[in-house]
């Protein structure tokens, strides 16, 4: 169930958030068979740079890691979000046997039998089980009563994706500063998105 689907792949545009996905979560994306759709919007990363600076005491520790050193091709790959979504989302669409709702859940209850649920429309469906794998405003653990901690950093995250004019080489680079994490992850051509952690 998805109340917000996305737009096709082919009208997709960037925003700044792309996914880090290593070689083992790429292999089940390669196994839904979206892949090819995505390699070339994607980019490998070879190598992982970290900087820490996180205590002002110590000089800066600088430590590259290579993905050839353990005998990898790369660590994994770079992927825009939007794209994989609408890549997965169409091939779910194509699925057999899989239904997707384009709604939001209003209300459940459990029984012996399995859940039913109330949709936002006012459909009603049941099923086996139930998974709340809905976010961290999950209506499925609101209406479960699980409850949850909240602890708040005092900091905001931005992502955005800068151009640049030397070659990122296939490295990402990790800044670890006192405020809070920085990493510029490398995309096609001299491209990189940037998720900076700041208070």
């Amino acid at each position: 169930m998805d109340p917000y689907p996305p737009a096709p792949l082919s009208k997709v545009t960037p925003n700044g958030r792309t996914v880090a996905l290593m070689n083992s979560s790429l292999n089940i994306v390669k196994a839904t068979g979206v892949w090819e759709q995505l390699e070339g919007l994607s980019n490998p990363l070879q190598t992982m740079r970290l900087y820490d600076d996180s205590i002002a005491a110590n000089d800066p520790l600088i430590a590259p890691f290579h993905a050839r050193d353990i005998g990898l091709e790369q660590f994994g790959w770079n992927v825009p979000n939007k794209a994989l979504r609408a890549a997965l989302f169409a091939q779910a669409k194509k699925t057999k046997g899989l239904r997707l709702l384009t709604d939001s859940l209003a209300e459940y209850s459990v029984s012996a039998a399995g859940v039913s649920a109330q949709l936002e429309s006012g459909q009603a469906i049941s099923a086996r089980l139930i998974v709340g794998a809905d976010g961290r405003a999950s209506k499925v653990r609101e209406i479960a009563g699980i409850d949850v901690r909240k602890h708040e950093y005092g900091q905001s995250a931005l992502t955005f994706l800068i151009a640049h004019d030397k070659p990122h080489d296939n490295i990402s680079t990790e800044f670890h500063r006192p405020s809070g994490p920085m990493a510029l992850v490398p995309l096609p051509g001299n491209r990189c998105s940037v998720v900076w952690v700041e208070r």
